[in-house]
């Protein structure tokens, strides 16, 4: 019986999928992925995207590896890519949306459920400006990010952003 797995397959065919929320245990098996693909030949790399969303740290990080690969990767979503996998395709070198595909784009939100709390209670002012100010540097590394990648000022990002509303292929086009 064949052990491989449907990731497996298709990275044969230089093909990565992201279908699932965006964590580090995705962004540690694309990176890997892409690293692996760049290792044995410049060949382009498609990456198709299937998420709603997850941690923007971990976008982060799958942007950083698809921007430092050297063989050229188109994303295309499939379905969706919400919050963080929207960041992960705009790290990609040529970026498309099947036509019936969505994308949303928003502030984003400060999660603390990695936090305790007791320890937040205890330093509650110190840990509520501490995750503000984390959220405002996160914020301005993604509008910064939409800006390169569309063309459009941070302002109009902003703004985009502050909609929170799916944008379909055709919206996403015209948007860049």
């Amino acid at each position: 019986m064949n052990s491989e797995t449907v990731h497996d397959v298709l990275l044969k065919e230089r093909i990565v999928y992201l279908n699932e929320r965006v964590s580090e245990k995705e962004a540690s098996r694309i990176s890997e992925a892409v690293i692996v693909l760049n290792a044995q030949s410049s060949a382009p790399i498609t990456l198709y995207i299937n998420s709603g969303g997850g941690n923007i740290d971990a976008g982060f990080a799958i942007y950083d590896i698809l921007r430092h690969s050297s063989a050229p990767i188109t994303g295309i979503v499939q379905q969706k890519a919400h919050s963080a996998a929207s960041v992960v395709l705009q790290g990609c070198h040529t970026r498309k949306m099947l036509k019936h595909a969505q994308m949303i784009v928003h502030n984003g939100s400060v999660r603390m459920e990695e936090k305790k709390i007791d320890d937040i209670e205890a330093n509650m002012e110190n840990e509520i400006r501490t995750l503000f100010e984390d959220s405002i540097k996160k914020r301005a590394l993604m509008y910064a990010i939409y800006a390169e990648r569309t063309g459009k000022s941070v302002g109009e990002i902003k703004e985009i952003c502050l909609l929170d509303k799916a944008i379909y292929a055709d919206e996403a086009k015209a948007l860049g």
